[in-house]
């Protein structure tokens, strides 16, 4: 599987993806295509927790009371399905690799791994 989940109107993704060979992906915005509850399930089970897959920099997050915000795991589940922009962003699946959010690091291990353009 070789997927890209990402927001085209994201800087940051467009920033990343420009950089990296992206043919041989299916490429799925998340604006119009959200993550379905299969896949985030999936992703969970790879990553070890919906945590890791939440975007705490989203500017909804921000605008949600703290008595509000997730107390347990399956929390961030909810809203990461709830809406789109609490998905953490791209999410690039080649096989069994996965990248997930535009952290330095993992930005550094795409590079090694995906050919650059």
């Amino acid at each position: 599987m070789k997927k890209i989940y990402h927001l085209t109107t994201c800087d940051t993704n467009r920033k990343i993806l420009g950089s990296i060979d992206t043919d041989g992906f299916e490429m799925i915005n998340i604006k119009v295509n959200p993550i379905d509850a299969e896949t985030l399930d999936w992703l969970k089970s790879k990553v070890g927790s919906y945590y890791q897959l939440f975007n705490t920099k989203a500017q909804l997050y921000k605008l949600v009371p703290i008595e509000k915000r997730p107390k347990r795991d399956i929390g961030y589940r909810k809203f990461i399905l709830s809406d789109y922009t609490y998905l953490k962003r791209p999410v690039i699946i080649d096989g069994e690799e996965l990248f997930i959010g535009s952290d330095k690091s993992v930005v550094q291990k795409l590079m090694e791994h995906v050919p650059k353009k």
